[in-house]
């Protein structure tokens, strides 16, 4: 099983940080990664992405370029303060391969806990995606496979 995670493109303030829309430069830079990962994410069968409008804004850029064709969700539980157990137990009833879309600092915290790294040590920058694979969506159960940034 491969778990993607993209983080969302460079956002323009908004002092309403919902609503905050990607830049000329968050919409390139999406474009590049999705581009470069269009093999990896062939294979992709379901994507989830946090109601958040730089997340919905990323996922209609990655899944437009890269070709993906899989049933899209969206959900709470990507919201960038989201509990990270909260997230983990969403994860762990998932399987197939996945494209999650969403925010700092939640990308970082799943990464490190499903791949068993220390906690505090994973910023992924914006349009960064983390390709992980391993037998189930659970804590040190992954291994990251490619970290590609624009």
């Amino acid at each position: 099983m491969k778990l993607f995670f993209l983080r969302h493109g460079e956002a323009a303030y908004n002092k309403h940080d919902d609503i905050r829309e990607l830049t000329a430069r968050g919409c390139d830079d999406v474009k590049r990664v999705a581009q470069h990962q269009r093999a990896a994410l062939a294979d992709v069968q379901r994507v989830f992405v946090s109601p958040i409008t730089r997340a919905q804004q990323t996922a209609d850029i990655v899944c437009r370029e890269a070709h993906i064709l899989a049933t899209r969700e969206t959900v709470d539980w990507l919201i960038h303060e989201m509990p990270l157990r909260e997230a983990l137990a969403a994860l762990a009833r998932l399987d197939g391969n996945v494209l999650l879309v969403g925010h700092q600092p939640l990308a970082g915290k799943l990464v490190e806990s499903l791949c068993g790294l220390h906690a505090g040590t994973t910023s992924i920058g914006t349009a960064n995606m983390i390709e992980m694979e391993g037998d189930a969506f659970i804590s040190g159960a992954l291994h990251i496979v490619h970290h590609q940034s624009p």
